[in-house]
């Protein structure tokens, strides 16, 4: 099975997608083109997908193309539009654009290093890649999740549980056939949680969430699995 095209960069025009595919097919990068799929895609960590055109290539060649797109974007000084906005930054916030080029694009991070190396910075490629490491390492820190979700994925099995010793509970498993219901939230988020995978720049692929969140995310789920069945020997017995 050949490997999937996921989404690398957004653009806010298919002429734009266009020329930056231009760049990365002629160095044999096979690239596609099409409309965000916002919750269907994975995420680029640290890129908000805003705009409608999306360029997808294969998780393999994220690395290669993240170095292809900035060597072939370099400027000179005198080229830059004097008005462009990045002549208001500092030097600090310039090489910040080198630590975040995934972030930024690399027309902007060609033109930080151009306007850097006219302030006189020296910038060395052991510091960028420094910069880089740093970054990447602040990207793959994984998040934790409001525990009121959680909470909410535990009570749909435990009052899933309970209500099966109750009469309400008995007439909606002879009646209304809807047992199933409140457990259902629980599975749906324990499932999310534990599905959920953040891509970084350089095309890792990491669990979204820390091992807390996971390790709760599998005990609602196994809790609320629980109950399903708890209901489920209920409705065939009474």
């Amino acid at each position: 099975m050949s490997e999937e095209f996921i989404t690398y960069r957004s653009f806010p025009s298919r002429d734009e997608a266009r020329k930056v595919a231009a760049s990365l097919e002629k160095e044999g990068i096979g690239t596609e083109i099409g409309n965000s799929q916002k919750t269907l895609d994975p995420v680029l960590a640290g890129t908000a997908y805003d705009d409608n055109i999306v360029l997808r290539i294969k998780l393999a060649d994220f690395k290669k193309a993240n170095e292809i797109l900035i060597k072939s974007g370099s400027i000179a000084y005198n080229d830059i539009d004097p008005a462009h906005p990045l002549f208001e930054l500092s030097v600090d916030e310039l090489k910040d654009i080198l630590a975040r080029p995934e972030e930024w694009g690399a027309d902007n991070y060609n033109i930080a290093l151009a306007l850097l190396a006219h302030r006189g910075a020296n910038i060395q490629p052991a510091e960028i890649e420094l910069k880089q490491e740093e970054h990447m390492h602040q990207l793959a820190e994984r998040k934790s999740i409001n525990f009121s979700l959680i909470g909410i994925g535990y009570a749909s099995g435990l009052v899933n549980i309970v209500l099966i010793f109750t009469s309400y509970q008995f007439d909606m498993v002879k009646n209304r056939g809807v047992w199933f219901l409140p457990g259902l939230y629980g599975i749906i988020i324990g499932g999310l949680i534990l599905g959920a995978k953040t891509i970084l720049p350089d095309g890792r692929t990491i669990p979204t969430y820390n091992n807390q969140v996971r390790w709760h995310a599998i005990a609602m789920f196994s809790l609320n699995v629980l109950a399903w069945l708890i209901n489920a020997v209920a409705m065939m017995f009474w």
